[in-house]
């Protein structure tokens, strides 16, 4: 008999979104944002697909917070194929928000 089997959300979501994880893990970690992407979901609503660099490696991470989506919207005309952003997460109070690494 074997014991009962537990799958953590967030490879669920990371699976179904082709992406590393969710852009809230990078809390205090300087990245380029390279480009974003906005979509909708049948089960979770409105989503960001964030293609960022660290350290010289691109990786995918999406979010689902209103508040990020709403500063990426504002990034976005920025993002030509040849611009990137430097930025990192902030934890602020029940939220996370996009601010500078310095």
């Amino acid at each position: 008999m074997g014991g009962e089997r537990i799958i953590d959300i967030k490879d669920i979501l990371k699976g179904s979104l082709g992406t590393e994880g969710s852009l809230s893990e990078l809390i205090n970690v300087p990245f380029y944002i390279k480009n974003v992407e906005f979509s909708e979901t049948q089960n979770y609503g409105e989503v960001a697909v964030v293609e960022v660099e660290i350290d010289g490696e691109v990786k995918k991470y999406h979010t689902f917070s209103q508040v990020l989506i709403k500063q990426l919207r504002q990034l976005q005309k920025y993002l030509d194929g040849n611009t990137k952003i430097l930025a990192t997460i902030r934890r602020r109070k029940r939220y996370y928000t996009l601010d500078s690494p310095e």
